[in-house]
């Protein structure tokens, strides 16, 4: 084979790596400074539904706690599917929390385990029909989260609709079944209860993984670079 070809072969795939490498430290270091901020933003005292309400730009505090008096809309629950825990399949739970007349608060409840024998049971939830008061902090909108494939609720069937199980979400999908606006997406962080986990992931234990395949392809690039030498250069001049 042509050395020019071998050499650009080495080149590129030297640089393919190495792009990936950086790039994975990129997104590493992102989401150190995510945490960073959520570490901020948590420091603040929390906020209470009234200055939500008097003060909607609040809405746009991300990672800030919050304190939201509200009813539950039990009857539009979603069931995110194909959600893993530690490991385990299952579902996140998401439901709109109704905080005054006109507008609601998309709530992302907790995760619930999928019943082994039959992933499309869902198991009963102990959700309060009265007025409740939840700790969270406010989230990024599910629409950067997932992919936004669904379809329209309108077109939905009905044993769909019943089951509740969707493997994405959007917020004009809600809106359209409530005739609520969703002003923001929160976290809920309190204990564990309802039948769901909340212990959700730390995003630092995340960049740890951003920082390890780093690594290996930093050294899949030496890997490519050292064969490279050594059968187009080493060992061909040291047999003469």
């Amino acid at each position: 084979m042509n050395r020019w070809v071998i050499a650009m072969a080495a080149a590129l795939g030297v640089a393919l790596t190495i792009g990936l490498a950086l790039w994975q430290l990129s997104r590493a270091q992102q989401k150190d400074e995510i945490h960073q901020a959520m570490i901020q933003m948590q420091a603040l005292p929390s906020l209470q539904s009234q200055q939500l309400v008097a003060d909607p730009q609040l809405w746009q505090s991300t990672h800030r706690a919050v304190q939201l008096n509200g009813q539950w809309l039990v009857d539009q629950t979603i069931f995110l599917d194909n959600r893993s825990h530690h490991g385990a399949a299952g579902f996140w739970v998401i439901s709109p929390l109704k905080i005054n007349e006109q507008e609601s608060v998309l709530v992302k409840r907790g995760w619930l385990a999928r019943d082994l024998r039959d992933p499309k049971f869902l198991s009963r939830l102990d959700t309060p029909t009265t007025d409740v008061v939840i700790n969270g902090r406010i989230d990024l909108p599910l629409s950067q989260w997932f992919t936004l494939s669904n379809p329209s609720p309108s077109s939905q069937s009905v044993d769909t609709k019943k089951s509740r199980i969707q493997s994405n979400i959007q917020n004009k999908d809600i809106e359209y079944e409530t005739g609520l606006k969703i002003v923001a997406t929160v976290l809920q962080i309190d204990a564990s209860s309802d039948g769901l986990k909340r212990d959700w992931p730390d995003i630092t234990q995340t960049s740890d993984k951003n920082r390890a395949y780093a690594w290996q392809w930093f050294a899949l690039s030496a890997l490519i670079a050292g064969l490279y030498v050594w059968f187009q250069w080493i060992k061909p001049y040291a047999k003469k």
